[in-house]
């Protein structure tokens, strides 16, 4: 997702490298450094070090939009949409021609059951940018959840072509056919998944296609090993796409894992 797209994912069984500091000794402090710093710290899962890092990048700089959308949809990670309505709409007025705040705003209502809102979000980034993948991701998800699969699978389908099949939006578009009854199609596109070289990096949404076609224990290993590699959509737990998996105790344990349990 572009959310976070100026820090690289770690590879396969790579913990995210040490904290980021140099800029910060060699410029001083600066809010593009701390935004850097608190999205290595969400890698992480170090949850009180990436928010104060994004609290202070706002401080140095209001109007911040990528400091404000992140942190924003980091708190829907974590159950905390109240505070983050008033961020994503900072992000929105900072910058109200681009694509980049109203498509996070969208993510950040998928991850807090308000597929409706994310929709509208959703429809008014594509507005701006028709080919933002990452929103025509999250808008097959909304659609799906909203009983539109029609509408769903065209997105999935119009995503995996924008992104020249990339594995993540493959498996949104297995996800929504899966969803929508269309099984041998999902199947399809799961073995393409499947397919791909040994090692590659794990794809989260592969365990989102699972599940909707109630593999759950090929959906669990698939969700382990995109924890070990750090791949940040794993916490992304409100996101539709987990729902055939919270009522097994194993997505309980993950969540705990994650520090993303309910207080």
């Amino acid at each position: 997702m572009r959310a976070h797209s100026q820090v690289t994912a770690p590879t396969k069984n790579q913990r995210p490298g040490p904290k980021v500091t140099a800029s910060k000794e060699l410029q001083g402090e600066s809010a593009e450094a701390l935004h850097v710093e608190a999205f290595a710290a969400y890698l992480e899962r170090r949850w009180d070090a990436m928010e104060t890092n994004w609290r202070r990048a706002l401080e140095l700089q209001p109007d911040h939009v990528l400091a404000l959308g992140s942190f924003a949809i980091s708190l829907c990670a974590r159950q905390r949409l109240e505070e983050a309505l008033p961020l994503f709409e900072r992000a929105r007025q900072a910058d109200p021609l681009a694509s980049f705040p109203y498509t996070l705003t969208g993510w950040g209502m998928l991850l807090s059951g308000r597929p409706e809102e994310a929709l509208r979000q959703l429809e008014d980034a594509l507005t701006f940018e028709k080919e933002d993948a990452s929103a025509i991701g999250a808008l097959s998800l909304a659609n799906v959840v909203l009983g539109k699969f029609e509408e769903g699978v065209a997105a999935g389908e119009r995503g995996v072509t924008v992104t020249r099949r990339a594995p993540f939006f493959l498996g949104i578009l297995g996800w929504s056919l899966a969803v929508a009854g269309r099984d041998s199609e999902a199947r399809t596109v799961l073995e393409e998944l499947r397919a791909r070289p040994a090692g590659s990096p794990t794809a989260v949404s592969e365990a989102w296609l699972l599940g909707a076609l109630g593999e759950f224990d090929d959906a669990f290993e698939v969700l382990a090993r995109a924890e070990e590699e750090y791949q940040g959509i794993v916490s992304y737990t409100g996101l539709p796409g987990f729902d055939p998996l919270r009522a097994d105790p194993r997505f309980d344990a993950l969540l705990r894992r994650l520090e993303l349990s309910p207080a």
